[in-house]
């Protein structure tokens, strides 16, 4: 059984993902320097950030070297509605 993050776990996993990515903050033991990219990936947030954050991140997943973000169900376009 996997433990939910709470608020403020998320918030404070997201800042390091952050300075981890910018270079402002070393890799931790539980988040690397991929893992911090591939984090804000996954939380869209990479997109909301500075232009060049978005750009890197474009990048790497051109490369292969992080993935793009799960496509959910919330975001599956809904083609029942075309004729």
């Amino acid at each position: 059984m996997t433990k939910q993050l709470t608020k403020k776990q998320k918030k404070e996993m997201l800042y390091n993902a952050t300075m981890i990515a910018e270079g402002a903050m070393e890799p931790t033991p539980t988040m690397s320097y991929i893992q911090a990219w591939q984090h804000l990936v996954d939380t869209g947030v990479v997109w909301q950030l500075q232009g060049w954050f978005g750009r890197a991140a474009f990048r790497m997943i051109s490369q292969g070297t992080i993935d793009p973000a799960p496509v959910t169900d919330e975001e599956t376009p809904n083609n029942e509605d075309e004729q």
